[in-house]
């Protein structure tokens, strides 16, 4: 059994709230970590919020509150956990913490596929398994295929199918490369487009501790753009199309690419929920 301490839960989050504060943290970070730590919800809360905390628990919640706000360590990776789409993930230092902007590409993707016919499905870069599962979960039927160059991150994705008992194959590999000559009805991907001139502008706690290799991209973040639009026309399926994450910097110079490319195709941009250009789509203009 474990120890009480004399503080109650409600009085930790308090206080913990007024540390993240005090630092310039969000305060609602106390919350969710608290919850997430353990495993709490509404119901869960209520009942237990005006007891005592037990010791340890409050200890080791308190040291977690202190790396987050003195060290700008993300709390997802003390936890292990973040929610995307409504889906808890598994989530590690060798992978991406899903963005709530992503959830819109996830939106995008479902609104093409419930007019799509056919519904075979590539994320590429899937780190965490965010798109790909999100699909899945909303549209039993497709057929989703999800690769990533990091042996780590696939190891993650695949437990976080298993655990939300949803049926992906993941395939390790750069780009386009693992898929052979398969072709598809929908393409996604969220992936490195961060120049190394930008780090000026991002997050510590993003900068320090997620990995580099899904953030940054060569060519002033151009680079993963610049290799898939080699072969990405032909792996999309007659009317298939490619829906992908951007710098909201990059929309003109990417759509120009795209157009270069594949100029019977139709290019286009989408925003995120904050009004930002976020999203690149191409279609094959063939029938579906």
């Amino acid at each position: 059994m474990k120890a009480p301490s004399s503080i109650s839960y409600q009085e930790a989050l308090n206080r913990a709230s007024s540390f993240l504060h005090k630092h310039n943290k969000d305060q609602s970070i106390g919350k969710w970590l608290m919850w997430d730590l353990y495993d709490l919800d509404l119901t869960q809360w209520l009942r237990v919020k005006n007891t005592p905390m037990p010791d340890n628990d409050l200890k080791n919640y308190q040291a977690a509150i202190r790396r987050v706000a003195l060290e700008d360590y993300p709390w997802q990776y003390i936890s292990g956990r973040a929610w995307f789409y409504g889906l808890a993930l598994q989530v590690s230092p060798n992978t991406l913490i899903p963005r709530q902007e992503t959830e819109d590409l996830v939106t995008l993707a479902l609104e093409f596929l419930e007019q799509s016919v056919h519904k075979k499905v590539l994320d590429i870069g899937t780190g965490t398994g965010a798109i790909a599962l999100a699909i899945k979960s909303q549209m039993p039927k497709a057929e989703v295929v999800a690769s990533d160059i990091s042996a780590e991150a696939l190891a993650v994705a695949k437990e976080n199918a298993k655990s939300l008992d949803l049926a992906v194959d993941f395939v390790l590999g750069d780009s386009l490369e693992p898929i052979g000559d398969q072709s598809f009805d929908l393409i996604v991907s969220n992936p490195p487009y961060i120049g190394s001139a930008e780090t000026a502008e991002m997050g510590s706690d993003v900068l320090k501790y997620e990995p580099h290799l899904a953030l940054f991209a060569d060519n002033q973040g151009y680079g993963f753009y610049d290799h898939l639009l080699a072969d990405l026309g032909r792996h999309l399926n007659p009317g298939g199309l490619f829906i992908g994450e951007m710098g909201y910097q990059q929309a003109q110079n990417l759509e120009a690419s795209f157009f270069k490319a594949y100029p019977d195709h139709h290019v286009y941009t989408c925003k995120d929920y904050t009004g930002h250009k976020r999203f690149i789509l191409m279609q094959d203009k063939g029938g579906h």
